[in-house]
């Protein structure tokens, strides 16, 4: 609750919010979130729709939700099919997901 209320225009920072807490609310895998699309995410019904192996869907809560929608103005996303997280490196952010390690890192 006080994550929410503090204000950021970092990008790292956003993502790093809504990363800890989709992977708090929705108990998947940190490599189901590192390969998260934002194809994946219906925001009219607020699910998110894993694929693979197991294919399933969740639901999300409206606040995450806004998290996202935030995190997508954040990055400048445009591209419909681009990574939900994206990595970063000394130079800027990267055109890829953030990988397994850096969650590992971040948390």
């Amino acid at each position: 609750a006080k994550l929410d209320q503090v204000q950021t225009t970092n990008p790292i920072e956003e993502r790093n919010r809504v990363l800890v807490a989709f992977l708090s609310e929705t108990g998947c895998q940190v490599s189901e979130a590192v390969r998260l699309r934002w194809s994946a995410i219906d925001f009219t019904t607020k699910t998110v729709h894993f694929y693979g192996k197991n294919e399933r869907k969740i639901t999300i809560s409206d606040s995450l939700a806004q998290r996202f929608e935030k995190l997508r103005v954040a990055l400048g996303e445009s591209k419909a099919d681009g990574p939900c997280f994206i990595g970063y490196n000394r130079y800027g952010p990267l055109k890829a997901a953030i990988s397994s390690r850096g969650v590992e890192l971040l948390l």
